[in-house]
């Protein structure tokens, strides 16, 4: 699994920045990134309010032999603050990858990983310390 960080710039709060901020190829047609999409505990992240917390999400993609595109039910908030430090950012988005590495196609075609992708939803930093 090769992974990429694509930006671990921070803003004023310490979120990280990058739409990716990292993607781990899993295999030559199928990627995971976590991305931060300004997702906060109840919706939208509101950086003023000091009990919301900016959580990262994950995209899972297939590439489809001109582009990527995104799998149903493959984009799922995460419990990864985004002011996360890098290792821990890291470390997230192998396991995540490592979780996906022995799927076919078909399995997402069939949404096999739907269940999976419900139990990835609760990932954080204490699982992946």
């Amino acid at each position: 699994m090769n992974i990429k960080e694509v930006s671990f710039n921070r803003d004023s709060y310490g979120n990280v920045l990058g739409n990716p901020v990292i993607i781990a190829q899993v295999k030559s047609w199928l990627r995971v990134m976590l991305v931060n999409s300004k997702e906060g505990v109840f919706g939208e992240y509101d950086p003023h309010d000091p009990d919301d917390i900016n959580f990262l999400k994950c995209d899972i993609q297939i590439f489809n032999g001109v582009k990527w595109d995104y799998i149903e039910h493959g984009r799922f908030s995460t419990r990864i603050p985004a002011f996360s430090p890098d290792e821990t950012i890291r470390t997230a988005i192998a396991c995540i990858g490592h979780t996906f590495r022995n799927f076919t196609r078909e399995e997402f075609k069939k949404n096999d990983h739907k269940k999976l992708i419900e139990a990835l939803s609760y990932i954080a930093p204490k699982h992946v310390q």
